[in-house]
C-alpha cells in the first residue's frame, strides 16, 4: 500500500506530469508546436505560479516513487477544483487515482 504526501517542488511535479501525459500526446500526435498548452509540454514556471496562487499538490507514493498526483485549489466562493490529475503510465489501472482523490 502507498501513502499520500504533499508535493511542493514545481520541477518535480512537472516531471510527473510530463511522464504521465507524454503517452497521451504520442497517441494523439500532439507535439509542442500544435498543442503547446497540453500538460505533457507544460513548463515548471506555470506550475510554480499555480502553487503560489494556492494550488496544493499531493502525490501517491508507492515503493518510494510518486506514481500519481492531484492538485486542489479553490475559488473565492470556496468552490474546490481538482487539477493536474495524473498517473504514470505503468501504474494506470491500479486505482491509485481513486485512492488519492479519497484522501482530500
Amino acid at each position: 500500500m502507498g501513502n499520500i504526501i504533499e508535493i511542493s517542488d514545481s520541477k518535480y511535479i512537472t516531471t510527473i506530469l510530463h511522464d504521465a501525459f507524454i503517452t497521451v500526446a504520442q497517441e494523439y500526435n500532439y507535439i509542442k508546436e500544435n498543442a503547446p498548452e497540453f500538460t505533457a509540454f507544460i513548463n515548471y514556471d506555470i506550475i510554480e505560479g499555480q502553487l503560489n496562487n494556492g494550488l496544493k499538490m499531493y502525490g501517491y507514493k508507492k515503493n518510494d516513487k510518486i506514481v500519481a498526483c492531484v492538485g486542489y485549489s479553490h475559488n473565492k466562493d470556496q468552490t474546490y477544483l481538482v487539477e493536474r490529475l495524473a498517473t504514470l503510465p505503468e501504474y494506470r489501472h491500479f486505482r491509485y487515482r481513486e485512492n488519492i482523490n479519497e484522501f482530500h
